[in-house]
């Protein structure tokens, strides 16, 4: 039996505890549901306990992110017990084979595109990469010996093997998928396991799903991503583009399906903008009159491929694969139309991602969910369909100093919709002020929405009373333009800034801004969901299934995105900072269930000097 992996001397109190409770699910097949605060140091915790376990079982893991981004801390943790045991192990990041293309241009293709356009290319050996790559099924000469080079650098971030490929003109995702037969450890996407593209990983790493260990990161984000990874959409842009495609094609036969088509999902829409519940049967039935609904599927998917060979992807292809999804099962999805601004959308959107993470976590060895924002963990345990006699659910206690955090709850404000009005934006312009005038550095605001940001923004700006420079998020901004901006923020650290962005937006996740850069983070209001058709369909899903609508649907998705804004402030032990939560609604009984266990707060209507002495007593 192997040693602990541990890289560390030291282990923290609440980390010793997780450790301890990996340890314990691992060993009794269990699911755990670990609701764990940034700093406890979850991924070493359960990546070292993990990983001697499944090198003394047979066992492999899948260590699941729902960004790529985030495939590095796992990967540099593996490099840190590597090094540290001199254990020798394989482990493998992984991420969508699209993403691994070195052909150019090939991200701006859709999903189904490129898989058909791949598929495509390589049985007519079109590919450069694939056939330097590939022959007769087997690993080349030179694709053999690049393999060896990278077992003996890995692990190594995705990008690093991307590259090396790249150069020496070989397929990069070929070649992780060799490394992955082998592997010990695979670091990948949600949508690995929990979607259609689980199948040739499965297959390919010849384990079943019983000799699996599951690791999910960030794991409050899973039942949305299942939902939308089990989501498909039609738009009269895409029947628009279709159209164009035929005719540039020259298929006017199908030109004429398109625009019969677009006809079709009109008449459903009706005249005004508006949303409205869509049965199948009407829809298959409307096809009906314009052709064979199955003949009419065949003759898309036909056509699709045929112009992925000379163009890479298809618009025709595309409207194929969503009538043939169309036929899929009532129960746990709905179909709903929407128009808006003269664009219409027909979609076949999932209720219930138990649909598929049900039965894999049933069948899975053990699984760790982990995630600072866990709670309440009942709600997780119903949504994933995971067997309550088998999942020990846990709360960890930050390792940080309490005496770090400020926590301010405002009640004499909100943003309730019957609240929204001048003179409620004035008092919370006002507040925002006094805030942001005494915190001494960065200060981070979110909004509910882009709408609310402007209005309170211009409300602040007519008082002429702020003393910081105000950077405003940039509503679809670019990759580039959004790493600017954050440059941008920093570069204020010493005399302070306030960057006004919203929940949802590009920066109340995934940005750590340690000491310094981020001082405070002020949540305006609670995020909740547009009152959509598909938000009705959820709550009304959900009442039906657990009595909870209203809170899984509704309230907790919410009170969850406020949470995570929240956590961009203390990213460290050392840092010290103040977070402000202003509405009256965080102090609800359902709403501030969501707060941890330890979570203390200030209800105050002079969050200025609790601001003021906070700091000065850092000094």
């Amino acid at each position: 039996m192997r040693t602990s992996f541990f890289p560390f001397k030291k282990i923290r109190p609440g980390q010793k505890e997780f450790l301890n409770d990996v340890n314990l699910c691992l060993a009794n097949k269990k699911i755990l549901l670990a609701h764990a605060p940034t700093g406890i140091g979850k991924t070493v915790a359960v990546l070292a306990p993990a990983l001697k376990y499944a090198l003394d079982n047979e066992k492999i893991i899948f260590f699941l992110t729902p960004r790529h981004s985030q495939h590095l801390l796992a990967i540099e943790t593996l490099k840190m017990i590597k090094n540290s045991s001199d254990e020798d192990f394989i482990a493998v990041d992984l991420i969508g084979k699209k993403w691994l293309c070195p052909v150019p241009y090939i991200d701006k293709l859709s999903n189904s595109d490129f898989t058909e356009y791949c598929k495509i290319m390589r049985k007519d050996n079109k590919c450069m990469f694939y056939k330097n790559t590939i022959k007769d099924g087997k690993l080349r000469k030179k694709a053999r010996n690049v393999i060896r080079n990278l077992k003996i650098k890995q692990p190594l971030h995705t990008e690093d093997v991307y590259y090396y490929c790249k150069d020496e003109r070989l397929c990069p995702y070929e070649l992780t998928m060799r490394m992955a037969k082998e592997a010990n450890v695979i670091v990948a996407d949600y949508f690995h396991i929990f979607s259609s593209a689980s199948a040739p990983i499965l297959e390919n790493v010849e384990k079943p799903l019983g000799d699996i260990i599951l690791v999910i990161d960030e794991a409050h984000n899973l039942p949305n991503r299942i939902r939308s990874l089990l989501t498909l959409k039609l738009s009269s842009f895409l029947l628009k583009a279709a159209m164009k495609e035929a005719e540039e094609f020259e298929a006017p036969i199908i030109k004429e399906n398109l625009q019969e088509l677009e006809k079709v999902i009109t008449k459903l829409a009706g005249r005004s903008d508006e949303e409205a519940y869509i049965k199948k049967d009407v829809f298959i039935k409307l096809v009906e009159e314009i052709d064979d609904y199955y003949s009419l599927i065949e003759k898309f998917h036909v056509a699709g491929n045929e112009i992925r060979e000379e163009k890479k992807k298809s618009f025709i292809g595309s409207v194929g694969n969503f009538l043939e999804r169309w036929l899929g099962d009532d129960l746990g999805y709905t179909r709903i139309i929407t128009k808006t601004d003269n664009k219409i959308v027909l979609t076949y959107s999932c209720l219930d991602p138990s649909i598929i993470s049900k039965d894999i976590f049933n069948d899975v060895h053990s699984a760790i969910l982990m995630s600072g924002t866990l709670k309440p963990m009942n709600m997780y345990e119903d949504l994933l369909g995971l067997e309550k006699r088998r999942t020990l659910k846990k709360e960890y206690h930050s390792s940080f100093p309490a005496k770090s955090r400020l926590n301010l709850i405002l009640t004499d404000v909100t943003t309730k919709y019957e609240n929204r009005n001048e003179n409620e934006y004035k008092k919370i312009a006002n507040y925002l002020i006094r805030c942001i005038n005494t915190v001494p550095g960065n200060v981070a605001v979110f909004f509910p929405s882009y709408e609310m940001r402007n209005k309170i923004y211009y409300t602040i700006l007519t008082a002429s009373e702020i003393n910081r420079e105000i950077i405003l998020e940039k509503k679809d901004a670019t990759k580039e333009e959004r790493k600017n901006l954050i440059d941008e923020f920093v570069s204020y650290a010493d005399k302070g800034a306030a960057l006004f962005g919203v929940i949802g937006g590009s920066f109340d996740q995934g940005i750590d801004l340690p000491g310094k850069f981020l001082r405070a983070v002020i949540i305006v209001g609670i995020p909740l969901s547009k009152p959509t058709l598909e938000t009705k369909a959820i709550i009304d899903y959900y009442d039906k299934k657990f009595t909870k609508g209203w809170d899984y649907a509704y309230i907790y998705p919410a009170m969850i995105k406020a949470m995570q804004a929240a956590g961009r402030c203390i990213r460290s032990e050392t840092d010290r900072g103040v977070v402000i939560f202003m509405d009256k609604r965080y102090v609800w009984g359902n709403y501030k269930k969501i707060f941890p266990s330890d979570f203390r707060a200030i209800i105050t209507k002079h969050p200025d000097h609790h601001i003021k002495n906070f700091f000065d007593s850092s000094c």
